[in-house]
């Protein structure tokens, strides 16, 4: 019982934490104004751990890589900790803990974009005037716009962009599943690789077509799920259609 406590708690602090900081690199990437309260919480929750790596790890355009690196070293310390919550040596997630945590990283990354979601399309519906669903609005508008021009809103008031994203990040989020053993670590590298394809693909195909049909594929092997084929299907085909203009 204290195990599975310890372990909850674990996973609450870290996954928060994490989450955090992966907003942090968010609100660089969409340029959105510091003075807000979402911000302001996130610099200084954050601010101990980045500002530190800041100084040898700087800032590269729209991408906070401190912020992100910081979430990966909160990863690792995260599933050492979890390890030797159970009674095993953290010694022996070497090295296929160092993959684990990026896949820890990718899956909080996807919770944050399944949350932030959500919460933006309640506060749209129940307080549109509301200053923070502004700031939502701000950081989930670049990802819904080109869903936009693919699937336009119904009769021009049913915005369904927010439904499809929430979709594609759930099924992608389910699929992030950190390797547990050396068979694992070779399918966690496969799920990379099918990551990378799900991306490239439609970049090189260029067309709406073809990034259906490498996204859905992608969307597939790495969820197994038809949630994941779709969104994946969906994800490919809006990379595909803005390449192809």
């Amino acid at each position: 019982m204290f195990g599975d406590i310890t372990r909850f708690l674990l996973d609450t602090i870290f996954s928060l934490f994490g989450a955090a900081l992966l907003l942090r690199a968010w609100t660089q990437a969409v340029r959105l104004s510091p003075r807000n309260p979402l911000s302001q919480a996130i610099f200084q929750l954050t601010g101990w751990l980045v500002h530190p790596l800041r100084r040898v790890i700087p800032a590269t355009g729209y991408i906070d890589w401190s912020s992100l690196v910081a979430a990966y070293v909160t990863a690792l310390v995260y599933l050492f900790l979890l390890v030797a919550s159970v009674g095993v040596s953290p010694m022996a997630l070497v090295p296929m803990g160092f993959v684990a945590a990026l896949f820890t990283v990718l899956k909080w990354a996807f919770n944050v974009l399944v949350w932030v979601t959500i919460a933006s399309a309640v506060l749209s519906w129940m307080g549109p005037a509301s200053p923070m669903g502004a700031v939502l609005n701000t950081l989930v508008d670049p990802l819904l716009r080109p869903i936009r021009r693919v699937v336009p809103p119904l009769g021009g008031r049913l915005d369904l962009s927010p439904l499809i994203l929430l979709v594609i990040a759930q099924a992608y989020a389910d699929g992030c599943i950190w390797p547990a053993s050396q068979k694992d670590i070779m399918n966690a590298w496969k799920t990379a690789l099918i990551y990378a394809i799900a991306v490239l693909a439609p970049a090189l195909t260029a067309c709406t077509a073809g990034g259906a049909v490498a996204g859905g594929v992608a969307g597939h092997e790495i969820t197994h799920s038809t949630a994941g084929t779709i969104g994946g299907a969906a994800a490919g085909a809006v990379i595909g259609h803005e390449l192809s203009k």
